[in-house]
């Protein structure tokens, strides 16, 4: 028993603290990880298809909301949800050139008296009402047979690409509501651009 010494104190204390040193790149990765795991708006498809003279958009995009969205959609908040589409011709020398820019938006509320959700259309002002707040998200992600663009603004022999993406749009938030979300990535919703070459 002679061999064996109890640690010191010191000992004890710089072996803490390098072990604390080795988890702080850990755990903030980790958080924004989560962060990023449990809300975020992600086109899953989109395509053009010509429909006559012209060419409509189909599209399937999912809605993740943040708590702190939740939470205000439940106090009565409604949230705007912006989806732009535009049409580009691709030049190598110079930028590419815009052909077309829509943007649907629409608005999301609930009304916990009939506790309903209620999606209006603020393009063409037609609503739906949804007992269920999963159908609400289903019926706003799925656009079918939009139409988009003229085949007539295209050109035979030019390179074309079209691009969808979704956000939350928070403009339309109440004032001091708008002031937090400025500052916080909770109110941060966008998706990535999703991008494919129009086939003519």
């Amino acid at each position: 028993m002679r061999n064996c010494k109890k640690p010191e104190t010191g000992t004890l204390i710089v072996l803490s603290a390098l072990v604390s040193l080795l988890l702080l790149p850990v755990s903030p990765y980790a958080e924004i990880n989560d962060v990023e795991l449990n809300h975020g708006f992600i086109v899953e498809s989109a395509e053009l298809n010509s429909d006559g003279d012209k060419y409509t958009l189909n599209a399937d995009i999912k809605f993740h909301f943040s708590k702190e969205a939740l939470k205000a959609l439940e106090h009565g908040i409604a949230l705007r949800i912006d989806i732009e589409v535009q049409a580009k011709q691709t030049r190598k020398w110079l930028w590419d050139k815009n052909i077309r820019k829509k943007i649907l938006s629409q608005r999301l509320e609930y009304h916990p008296l009939s506790d309903q959700y209620l999606v209006t259309d603020l393009n063409t002002g037609s609503k739906r009402n949804f007992d269920n707040f999963y159908h609400a998200l289903v019926f706003m992600g799925s656009i079918n047979d939009y139409p988009f663009l003229e085949l007539a603004s295209l050109e035979q022999g030019k390179t074309y690409t079209a691009l969808v993406r979704a956000s939350l749009n928070t403009e339309s938030l109440p004032a001091p509501l708008r002031l937090s979300a400025y500052i916080s990535s909770d109110w941060r919703l966008s998706s990535p651009w999703y991008k494919w070459t129009i086939q003519q």
